[in-house]
């Protein structure tokens, strides 16, 4: 529900038609399933745990922007500080350009497992949603079943939801678009930036208007 309360009509009813079909859906893996670190060491990882939650990015575009390592680190770190229980995170990437995403994954120095799923086995054996990243994360039960589903790192609301969940929190019942009135404007929507050398810093504002 939390993401309705911004929404058009149209995008309201797509994401409540999502959000009914993946409720409670069990999530399929792949069982040739390859973890590595740095896509160089091959662990042994179990994907069982209380909760898992689940990140699948196919990497297409600019792969840092996707991935956001860094901010999935912190929130590793403080969900393991903040429960008891076992929780899992299960990375899954398809990446176009294997050889730039490891390098991706050296320069940040990510040492948390994750799957290289070359031939895109895991989007096939569940068909994600298509056209929207956020809805490609997803909570998961013990027996792969869905929770809960948004980016935490995106989506702070959603990140709140998780770690309720998580916890055992009861989650509040009442309606939140009662009290949430508010419309953000951008003064645009890209920007560009023009041929320049890697090593150069580049930079532009963006005015967000609440």
């Amino acid at each position: 529900c939390l993401f309705l309360l911004s929404c058009g009509n149209q995008e309201k009813k797509y994401i409540e038609r999502l959000l009914q079909t993946w409720s409670e859906k069990e999530v399929l893996f792949p069982a040739n399933s390859i973890f590595t670190i740095k896509g160089k060491d091959t662990v042994d990882f179990s994907m069982s745990g209380k909760f898992k939650i689940l990140t699948y990015v196919d990497t297409l575009g600019c792969i840092s922007c996707k991935l956001q390592l860094d901010r999935w680190k912190v929130f590793m770190e403080e969900v393991d500080g903040m429960t008891e229980d076992s929780v899992r995170f299960i990375y899954f990437f398809s990446p176009e350009k294997r050889k730039k995403f490891l390098e991706t994954l050296r320069f940040e120095n990510f040492t948390y497992p994750v799957c290289i799923d070359d031939m895109n086995q895991l989007n096939a054996l569940n068909n994600f949603p298509s056209g929207n990243e956020m809805f490609h994360t997803f909570l998961l039960d013990k027996d792969n079943k869905v929770l809960a589903i948004g980016n935490p790192i995106h989506n702070p609301q959603v990140k709140e939801l998780y770690l309720n969940i998580i916890q055992g929190k009861q989650m509040e019942q009442e309606d939140k678009s009662m009290h949430i009135i508010t419309k953000v404007s951008i003064d645009r929507s890209s920007v560009s930036m023009g041929s320049f050398d890697w090593q150069e810093e580049q930079k532009s504002a963006f005015t967000l208007k609440n």
